[in-house]
């Protein structure tokens, strides 16, 4: 069976992914902690359920799929930042805001393409046309 992502171990990354895959790796805690003491930074600390979904479960995925370096990691965290980028302007949070910012400028840059290149467009397609024939 293929793999869809590969382990080629945390030596050959560049510090830069490595730093935003913890980020997403580290959100759980981060969260927990300032709910727990009643600290509010970037957006973590709210009380309500939702950021206990998001930090907790939608988080780590992305940084697993980064860390892992996953055919759709970039994808994946494209949709997370994108959705973080909305929450901080409609919260206020500028840190928040600049912070998701610049890591969409990073996935940018040279480094980052190579690490997670971007889907192929046709091979999508065919995956789904695939899929829909196999389904009738």
């Amino acid at each position: 069976m293929e793999s869809k992502g590969s382990w080629r171990g945390l030596r050959d990354m560049p510090p830069g992914a490595l730093v935003v895959s913890g980020y997403f790796l580290m959100s759980p805690l981060l969260q927990l902690f300032a709910y727990l003491a009643h600290v509010r930074f970037l957006n973590f600390g709210a009380p309500p359920w939702r950021n206990f979904v998001i930090y907790g479960l939608a988080a780590p995925v992305v940084g697993f799929l980064l860390l892992s370096r996953h055919e759709r990691a970039r994808f994946a965290t494209y949709i997370y930042l994108s959705l973080e980028i909305l929450r901080s302007v409609r919260g206020r949070h500028a840190d928040l805001f600049f912070l998701s910012t610049g890591i969409l400028l990073y996935l940018q840059i040279g480094e980052a393409r190579r690490l997670y290149p971007p889907l192929k467009r046709r091979e999508v397609l065919e995956r789904l046309r695939r899929r829909l024939q196999i389904g009738r």
